[in-house]
């Protein structure tokens, strides 16, 4: 290296700690809370016009009896393994598909 050239950087710019090999950081696997939570997220109204609907429930009317029982499935595996991370929305949602569920019997 040109040590005239290192000279012109102030001090801590370049750090020679940063050139040094380190060991690759390995991710940690998500828990299980955090798998059933990215599995029936809340939504996230400003993304699109499906995610808005969903917020407002609006469209549980338009699902059918199969697609009905496979959300109620969902929502209730993310309240039996994750009940920590409930919202008012989550809550608001269980209730609202009890109810179209029983309508639809």
């Amino acid at each position: 290296m040109n040590a005239r050239a290192l000279r012109m950087y102030p001090p801590g710019v370049l750090d020679p700690r940063s050139y040094e090999r380190r060991p690759p950081i390995t991710p940690t696997a998500p828990t299980l809370a955090q798998m059933f939570l990215a599995a029936y997220a809340d939504p996230v109204p400003a993304a699109d016009v499906a995610q808005m609907r969903r917020e407002r429930h609006e469209d549980l009317p338009a699902m059918s009896r199969e697609e009905l029982a496979r959300e109620r499935v969902r929502a209730t595996l993310r309240d039996a393994f994750a009940p920590e991370l409930e919202t008012a929305w989550f809550r608001e949602r269980r209730l609202k598909l009890d109810a179209y569920a029983q309508r639809r019997r």
